[in-house]
Protein backbone atom coordinates (compact mmCIF):
# COMPACT_ATOMS: atom_id res chain seq x y z
CA UNK A 1 0.00 0.00 0.00
CA UNK A 2 1.55 2.83 -0.90
CA UNK A 3 1.68 6.09 1.77
CA UNK A 4 -0.51 8.66 0.46
CA UNK A 5 -3.32 5.41 0.54
CA UNK A 6 -1.85 4.59 3.86
CA UNK A 7 -2.70 8.47 5.08
CA UNK A 8 -6.20 8.84 3.72
CA UNK A 9 -7.36 5.58 5.50
CA UNK A 10 -5.36 6.79 8.64
CA UNK A 11 -7.54 10.32 8.27
CA UNK A 12 -11.06 8.88 7.54
CA UNK A 13 -10.95 6.15 10.36
CA UNK A 14 -10.91 8.17 13.39
CA UNK A 15 -13.98 9.98 12.55
CA UNK A 16 -15.84 6.45 11.90
CA UNK A 17 -14.08 5.11 15.52
CA UNK A 18 -15.23 8.19 17.25
CA UNK A 19 -19.03 8.25 16.29
CA UNK A 20 -19.51 4.63 16.25
CA UNK A 21 -17.90 3.28 19.33
CA UNK A 22 -16.01 6.05 21.40
CA UNK A 23 -12.77 4.22 21.08
CA UNK A 24 -10.79 8.06 21.28
CA UNK A 25 -7.50 6.47 22.26
CA UNK A 26 -7.40 4.62 18.44
CA UNK A 27 -8.51 7.75 16.91
CA UNK A 28 -5.93 9.56 18.83
CA UNK A 29 -3.06 6.79 17.69
CA UNK A 30 -4.12 6.82 13.79
CA UNK A 31 -4.31 11.07 13.54
CA UNK A 32 -0.99 10.68 15.47
CA UNK A 33 -0.08 8.57 12.70
CA UNK A 34 -1.31 10.41 9.29
CA UNK A 35 0.09 14.10 10.93
CA UNK A 36 3.59 12.29 10.93
CA UNK A 37 3.00 10.68 7.66
CA UNK A 38 2.49 14.56 6.28
CA UNK A 39 2.40 17.34 9.19
CA UNK A 40 1.64 20.18 6.80
CA UNK A 41 -2.04 20.28 6.88
CA UNK A 42 -3.75 22.60 9.47
CA UNK A 43 -6.55 20.17 9.45
CA UNK A 44 -4.69 17.46 10.49
CA UNK A 45 -3.07 19.03 13.81
CA UNK A 46 -7.00 20.36 14.26
CA UNK A 47 -8.32 16.59 14.00
CA UNK A 48 -5.95 15.41 16.52
CA UNK A 49 -6.34 18.05 18.86
CA UNK A 50 -10.52 17.28 18.86
CA UNK A 51 -9.24 13.48 18.90
CA UNK A 52 -7.47 14.19 21.98
CA UNK A 53 -9.72 16.15 23.48
CA UNK A 54 -12.12 13.32 23.32
CA UNK A 55 -9.68 11.30 25.12
CA UNK A 56 -9.30 14.16 27.72
CA UNK A 57 -6.22 15.16 27.13
CA UNK A 58 -6.32 18.80 26.74
CA UNK A 59 -2.95 20.11 27.64
CA UNK A 60 -2.05 17.73 24.17
CA UNK A 61 -4.84 19.35 22.28
CA UNK A 62 -3.92 22.40 22.84
CA UNK A 63 -0.27 22.13 21.42
CA UNK A 64 -2.41 20.77 18.55
CA UNK A 65 -4.99 23.67 18.09
CA UNK A 66 -1.52 25.73 18.53
CA UNK A 67 -0.33 23.75 15.66
CA UNK A 68 -3.70 24.35 13.49
CA UNK A 69 -3.77 28.22 14.65
CA UNK A 70 0.03 29.30 13.47
CA UNK A 71 -0.89 27.10 10.36
CA UNK A 72 -4.39 29.22 9.54
CA UNK A 73 -4.49 32.04 11.96
CA UNK A 74 -7.68 33.18 10.01
CA UNK A 75 -9.68 29.95 10.69
CA UNK A 76 -12.35 30.76 13.32
CA UNK A 77 -12.98 26.59 13.59
CA UNK A 78 -9.41 26.33 15.19
CA UNK A 79 -9.52 29.19 17.22
CA UNK A 80 -12.70 27.52 18.41
CA UNK A 81 -11.87 24.48 18.86
CA UNK A 82 -8.22 26.04 20.78
CA UNK A 83 -10.65 27.86 23.03
CA UNK A 84 -12.81 24.59 24.26
CA UNK A 85 -9.22 23.31 24.97
CA UNK A 86 -8.32 26.39 27.27
CA UNK A 87 -12.13 26.53 28.35
CA UNK A 88 -11.18 22.71 29.83
CA UNK A 89 -7.98 23.81 31.16
CA UNK A 90 -9.39 26.56 33.31
CA UNK A 91 -7.69 29.41 31.51
CA UNK A 92 -10.87 31.32 30.52
CA UNK A 93 -9.04 34.44 29.33
CA UNK A 94 -7.07 32.80 26.82
CA UNK A 95 -10.65 30.76 25.65
CA UNK A 96 -12.48 34.29 25.43
CA UNK A 97 -9.64 35.72 23.93
CA UNK A 98 -9.38 32.57 20.73
CA UNK A 99 -13.56 33.39 20.96
CA UNK A 100 -13.45 36.70 20.52
CA UNK A 101 -11.00 36.42 17.27
CA UNK A 102 -12.92 33.41 15.98
CA UNK A 103 -16.21 35.92 16.45
CA UNK A 104 -14.30 38.69 14.58
CA UNK A 105 -13.28 36.11 11.55
CA UNK A 106 -17.08 34.87 11.71
CA UNK A 107 -19.22 37.37 13.13
CA UNK A 108 -22.65 34.70 12.41
CA UNK A 109 -21.06 31.82 13.85
CA UNK A 110 -23.81 30.10 16.68
CA UNK A 111 -21.09 27.73 18.30
CA UNK A 112 -18.15 30.99 18.84
CA UNK A 113 -20.99 33.02 20.98
CA UNK A 114 -22.56 29.80 22.80
CA UNK A 115 -18.75 28.35 24.03
CA UNK A 116 -17.81 32.15 24.58
CA UNK A 117 -21.35 32.46 26.52
CA UNK A 118 -20.03 29.63 28.88
CA UNK A 119 -16.41 30.77 29.17
CA UNK A 120 -18.18 34.52 30.40
CA UNK A 121 -20.03 32.26 32.73
CA UNK A 122 -17.48 30.16 33.96
CA UNK A 123 -15.18 33.67 34.67
CA UNK A 124 -17.78 35.26 36.50
CA UNK A 125 -19.61 37.56 34.07
CA UNK A 126 -23.45 36.68 34.16
CA UNK A 127 -24.60 39.48 32.06
CA UNK A 128 -21.77 39.28 29.12
CA UNK A 129 -22.63 35.26 29.43
CA UNK A 130 -26.40 36.20 28.58
CA UNK A 131 -26.04 38.73 25.86
CA UNK A 132 -23.58 35.97 24.04
CA UNK A 133 -26.09 33.16 24.83
CA UNK A 134 -29.16 34.73 23.39
CA UNK A 135 -27.07 35.72 20.16
CA UNK A 136 -26.09 32.17 19.96
CA UNK A 137 -29.87 31.28 20.52
CA UNK A 138 -30.81 33.90 17.70
CA UNK A 139 -28.15 32.63 15.36
CA UNK A 140 -29.35 28.75 15.90
CA UNK A 141 -32.70 29.81 14.78
CA UNK A 142 -31.44 31.80 11.45
CA UNK A 143 -29.54 28.65 10.59
CA UNK A 144 -32.53 26.76 10.73
CA UNK A 145 -34.41 29.07 8.85
CA UNK A 146 -32.15 29.50 6.27
CA UNK A 147 -31.24 25.43 6.13
CA UNK A 148 -35.23 24.60 5.66
CA UNK A 149 -35.42 27.52 2.61
CA UNK A 150 -32.71 25.68 0.78
CA UNK A 151 -34.45 22.60 1.20
CA UNK A 152 -37.46 24.00 -0.37
CA UNK A 153 -35.96 26.62 -2.52
CA UNK A 154 -34.11 24.21 -4.21
CA UNK A 155 -36.18 21.48 -4.71
CA UNK A 156 -33.76 19.24 -2.31
CA UNK A 157 -35.83 17.64 0.57
CA UNK A 158 -33.58 16.81 3.52
CA UNK A 159 -30.62 17.61 1.73
CA UNK A 160 -29.73 20.11 4.98
CA UNK A 161 -31.04 18.14 7.67
CA UNK A 162 -28.12 16.56 9.06
CA UNK A 163 -26.63 20.19 9.05
CA UNK A 164 -29.75 21.43 11.10
CA UNK A 165 -29.22 22.08 14.82
CA UNK A 166 -31.82 19.97 17.21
Amino acid sequence: MDAATRWCQLWLRPMTVLRRCGCADQAVADLEQAVSLDPRPASGHNNLGLALCEAGRYEDALKCFDQAVDRQAENPTFLNNRALAFYHLGKLESAIADLDAAIGIAPNDASAYFHRGNAMLAAGKPTEALVDLRKAHGLSRVARGLAAEFDEGNGLPGTCAAHRPP
